[in-house]
């Protein structure tokens, strides 16, 4: 099988990704800023199939040194899922102007954009080396502007929308180097940060989004849902 890096491991989707790559028998490198109990008892369970690598995506040189990390063991990588995200705001929960938070559209760009272009340039090298190695980001439908309807969690669908721009421009970028790079969209998915009343269970979206990374061609669609759909920008 492969080796796949992804960041957030410790809950939530990450966790459910990191379960389902090693049940494929593929070699995952886990990304967390502190391993918890979840992520523990996935060591125990899958030995050297899984690498948990501590680095939090707002510091480069924590990645950097996450990355160096590897050497010993992995030469290449075949996937990098970028997952690690934050939601400042309570789903649904519409803000008056007056109480916007520029501190929570600031930490919101700097995990969820930032962050990701830090990720992927740490571990570049090593996705370069695969050949034809693939970049998922994990966005949302709510990143949609086409698709916009409210005026609730901007900070979160803001960042997301920039984070849509640039796995585009990174698409293009990293061409070059046999990378293909595309934004998913999980689907409202129940987890912290999505809520008891989303749609579907972790391992649901998980396994598909699994599905997704592997079926996905360069002439795809370079925003897509859960389903394979094509989102709107």
């Amino acid at each position: 099988m492969g080796t796949v890096i992804i960041t957030g491991i410790s809950r939530g989707i990450g966790l459910g990704l990191a379960a389902r790559y090693l049940e494929r028998g593929d070699l995952v490198v886990g990304i967390v800023r502190a391993v918890n109990d979840a992520v523990a008892a996935l060591q125990r369970d899958n030995g050297a199939r899984l690498i948990v690598a501590t680095a939090d995506v707002t510091d480069q040189h924590a990645l950097d040194e996450a990355a160096r990390s590897l050497r010993p063991r992995v030469t290449a990588a075949d996937v990098l899922v970028c997952n690690a995200a934050i939601n400042p705001q309570a789903a649904g929960r519409t803000a008056a102007v007056g109480d916007l938070s520029d501190d929570d559209l600031r930490a919101s760009f700097e995990v969820n954009v930032v962050g990701v272009q830090r990720t992927i340039r740490a571990f570049h090298p090593l996705l370069a080396a695969a050949g034809g190695a693939k970049v998922a980001v994990i966005s949302s439908g709510a990143g949609s502007i086409a698709a916009t309807a409210n005026g609730a969690m901007i900070p979160y669908c803001v960042s997301k929308a920039a984070l849509n721009m640039l796995s585009r421009r990174l698409s293009f970028l990293l061409a070059g180097d046999g990378i293909q790079v595309f934004a998913l969209s999980p689907g409202w998915v129940k987890t912290d940060m999505g809520g008891a009343n989303a749609q579907l269970t972790v391992t649901v979206s998980s396994a598909l989004i699994v599905q997704r990374i592997a079926e996905h061609r360069a002439e795809d669609a370079p925003f897509l849902n859960h389903t394979g759909a094509p989102l709107r920008w």
